[in-house]
């Protein structure tokens, strides 16, 4: 050993951090965070912008579809039998934006299968759930 107490043909590192060294690179560094975080808001803006728009276009084909039955919260799958194949067949399920399929059918009397509606949001944030903003009562609080 030749007195490095890293052993032989090692060599001791500055550890430093260099955003300590020059402010200059510290403010570089935030400005460069603001803008990253900056262009992160708006793709995650632009993605929901297009999910709402993605699923209002499929609340109107689903309208268009199943007429009054597109408004109930629970749809019942409809079969048709594969004539190929002689097994039912789920035959236009409703949009994946929309609802949640649950269950399974291992036929078609078994109805164990539906498909339930769900919502991004909150449903006090949704007007269609709820027009009011809120059914309870609130009151302001003050203190003192």
């Amino acid at each position: 050993m030749n007195g490095n107490p890293f052993g032989s043909g090692s060599i001791r590192r500055n550890t430093v951090n260099p955003m300590k060294i020059d402010p200059n690179l510290n403010k570089f560094a935030e400005a460069m965070k603001k803008k990253l975080i900056d262009e992160k808001n708006k793709e995650d803006e632009r993605k929901q912008r297009m999910l709402e728009d993605r699923r209002s276009r499929d609340a109107q084909d689903l309208k268009k579809a199943l007429g009054k039955e597109s408004v109930k919260n629970i749809i019942e799958p409809k079969y048709e039998e594969d004539k190929r194949l002689k097994v039912d067949r789920e035959s236009n399920p409703p949009p994946e934006t929309l609802f949640l399929g649950l269950g399974w059918d291992e036929d078609r009397n078994t109805h164990r299968k539906h498909y339930r509606r769900f919502y991004p949001k909150e449903l006090e944030t949704v007007t269609d759930v709820m027009p009011k903003p809120t059914p309870f009562e609130t009151y302001n609080l003050m203190r003192g």
